[in-house]
């Protein structure tokens, strides 16, 4: 037998085995429809709304106010500035703002700002967030002291 015959041999299909028999499913006895008591719905109790953010959160939000030249042109327009937190949302800071400075917020803008390289190393990364305030509200100066 040549060797191109044994390789051949070795890759060919094999032969078939014979065919399974098609299983047969046993009968089923049919059931009984059985009586069900219908028991009436336990009360539901009722949700109590309870606050999106805690108070301790909220004050450990706001970081400090941000003052630039840009701020400051912008605080004329009823925006605002802060440092916050890297983990802050939108939603967390909109809340302590209105409950902190007294206030109502139109929107809220988040921007991440990455710390400049130094000769020694780098500083922090930091979070900024654009206050936008309701027509007719505004910040004193001192309310915005750290």
């Amino acid at each position: 037998m040549s060797f191109l015959k044994k390789i051949k041999g070795l890759f060919s299909p094999k032969p078939k085995a014979e065919p399974e028999k098609p299983k047969v499913a046993k009968a089923v006895k049919a059931e009984k429809p059985r009586k069900v008591e219908k028991r009436p719905a336990p009360e539901k109790p009722v949700a109590v709304a309870k606050p999106k953010h805690s108070e301790e959160r909220l004050t450990q939000v706001l970081r400090s106010p941000h003052v630039s030249e840009k701020s400051v042109q912008m605080a004329e327009r009823e925006q605002h500035a802060f440092e916050v937190r890297k983990d802050a949302t939108r939603d967390e800071v909109k809340a302590a703002v209105e409950l902190l400075l007294k206030v109502q917020v139109q929107e809220v803008r988040m921007i991440n700002v990455r710390g400049k390289q130094k000769r020694n190393g780098k500083r922090s990364d930091w979070r900024k967030a654009y206050v936008r305030l309701m027509p007719g509200q505004a910040l004193d100066g001192g309310e915005l002291s750290a």
